[in-house]
């Protein structure tokens, strides 16, 4: 029988979702920095795009396959942002499907390193109306590794997460659902504002983090100084 987790508020600090790691990773070397990654707020929106369209991402990767971040980007510009990893997640509660859980469309499979840098002013906002949705900076991560990464800033910032649900809905700042992924020496500063659906049976989690959490009798999920 497979296994499951769900993590909804567990991992939160605080009401206003705000969370620090117990060590800040430091910034690459300028030396570091020269190499292929995402720098501005068009490399990240592109990326995003790749990624959800199925496009390669060997542009943005460096010579082990990681996507690093390279600077702090402010994203007071984008208004409307569309999850890293669109796809839809299915997430198991019950025993009448076996504990099984999985995502369908796109999803994040890859390393996401921030080397201690920051995603600043990241307003995330929509009206869900599907089934499955999910919602965060990453949509899904399915077996994949996000570190070193902050959201937002203690002070002079606009983050926050803000979604209204008619059906299924998994959000968190970082991932709406993990499977069997690792985030670890991660920060965040953002709000979360979440108004439920008013259907029954319908699941809505909410996290500073991940929204669910998902691993097979093979494979964990890590959590590691959130």
């Amino acid at each position: 029988m497979n296994k499951f987790f769900i993590y909804c508020g567990i991992i939160l600090a605080s009401t206003l979702f705000h969370a620090c790691s117990e060590e800040k990773p430091e910034h690459q070397s300028q030396e570091e920095n020269k190499g292929p990654g995402i720098r501005t707020v068009q490399d990240l929106a592109d990326f995003a795009s790749a990624v959800n369209s199925g496009s390669p991402t060997d542009k943005w990767q460096d010579e082990k396959g990681t996507i690093n971040l390279l600077a702090d980007i402010d994203m007071s510009s984008i208004t409307n942002w569309t999850p890293i990893g669109n796809g839809t997640f299915h997430g198991s509660t019950g025993s009448a499907d076996r504990y099984e859980s999985y995502c369908q469309g796109p999803a994040f499979r890859g390393v996401f390193d921030g080397n201690g840098f920051s995603i600043r002013n990241l307003r995330m906002s929509s009206n869900l109306s599907s089934s499955a949705s999910v919602f965060g900076f990453f949509g899904i991560l399915d077996h994949a590794t996000v570190r070193n990464l902050t959201i937002g800033a203690e002070i002079n910032d606009a983050s926050n997460m803000t979604l209204t649900a008619a059906d299924t809905l998994d959000a968190g700042v970082f991932a709406g659902a993990m499977i069997c992924s690792t985030m670890e020496n991660c920060i965040n500063y953002a709000k979360v504002h979440i108004k439920g659906n008013s259907t029954d049976n319908r699941r809505t989690t909410a996290a500073g983090f991940a929204g669910f959490v998902y691993a097979d009798d093979n494979e964990g999920c890590t959590l590691k100084n959130l």
